[in-house]
């Protein structure tokens, strides 16, 4: 399972990759506000493993985009 983080001062996004049951990759995605309850999530199912990788690296420039920071997994 590949997973990371990203923060700002107020906001977190995480994103998860892992492979399901029927042998699809998920990728998994959790938001919300830090100092807050609000948050929502989704997923998207992908055939390989390489496309959610790729998926992943788009969360990843989105993310820096919007002025995320990169943080550890907790």
């Amino acid at each position: 399972m590949k997973q990371l983080r990203w923060e700002t001062k107020k906001r977190y996004y995480c994103a998860r990759v892992y492979q399901d049951m029927l042998d699809f990759w998920v990728v998994e995605k959790v938001w919300g506000g830090r100092q807050n309850n609000l948050g929502n999530g989704d997923q998207e199912v992908l055939p390989t493993y390489n496309e959610a990788i790729q998926v992943m690296a788009r969360i990843h420039k989105e993310r820096l985009a919007r002025k995320y920071g990169l943080v550890e997994s907790r």
